[in-house]
């Protein structure tokens, strides 16, 4: 590998890894999101079979259930 191929590939890494950690963090921000929107929903009065039918079985719904008890 010749030093300009791997300064390209230094940077391509680079980039590849800060991409990586800004997706991260806004994945974080949106599991954070929907956390709250579910406790939410619970204070409103829905229930833990709706929730987990609204937010598409993203979560199970023993999951949902300890989301809203105070428990995960």
């Amino acid at each position: 590998m010749t030093p300009d191929e791997e300064a390209e590939m230094i940077a391509a890494l680079i980039k590849a890894a800060r991409a990586d950690k800004r997706a991260e963090a806004a994945k974080e921000r949106a599991r954070l999101t929907l956390r709250e929107v579910i406790l939410q929903a619970a204070a409103a009065g829905m229930g833990t079979t709706k929730i987990t039918r609204a937010i598409e079985h993203r979560y199970a719904e023993g999951h949902v259930s300890r989301i809203v008890n105070g428990k995960a």
